[in-house]
């Protein structure tokens, strides 16, 4: 049976389907980037892998927060090198999808999932990857703009 994984980040209650994750884990020693790309915090290497991490906060439009301390949720294939991170986890909960609404569900969200008296907004992985590269390619766009380029 999937569940979600409810966080809180900011403001808002963020939920993980545990079916798009490959683990969850502390937060591992972080390797700063070279040139910041938007929503980016940093590289991590676990079990051999290079991991691409995510600044949750920044991603969903909340204000910048600490999240060295926190844990790390990465992602099952086809994007295993890609990880966010969350402060916490605040609850594990049944998920069924039948009960995900859809309404208002674009960008990075798949849609909102009832919890206790509150509604949970989900995150789309794939919507969420998407996001973030098209983000760093309009980073690298406007960082490149009015530069020659061998050919």
């Amino acid at each position: 049976m999937q569940q979600l994984l409810v966080t809180r980040i900011g403001t808002r209650r963020v939920g993980w389907a545990t079916g798009h994750l490959e683990e969850i884990a502390a937060m591992p020693r972080l390797f700063p980037l070279a040139q910041p790309f938007p929503h980016l915090m940093a590289t991590a290497f676990m079990r051999g892998r290079l991991i691409t991490v995510v600044n949750t906060s920044t991603l969903i439009g909340e204000a910048e927060e600490s999240l060295q301390e926190g844990l790390l949720l990465r992602l099952a294939a086809p994007a295993p090198n890609l990880g966010f991170a969350v402060p916490a986890i605040e609850s594990v909960i049944p998920f069924h999808e039948l009960a995900l609404r859809e309404e208002g569900a674009e960008g990075i969200w798949a849609g909102v999932y009832p919890w206790q008296e509150v509604w949970v907004s989900v995150i789309n992985p794939a919507a969420a990857a998407a996001e973030l590269a098209r983000a760093m390619a309009l980073a690298i766009r406007s960082q490149s703009t009015g530069r020659e380029h061998a050919s």
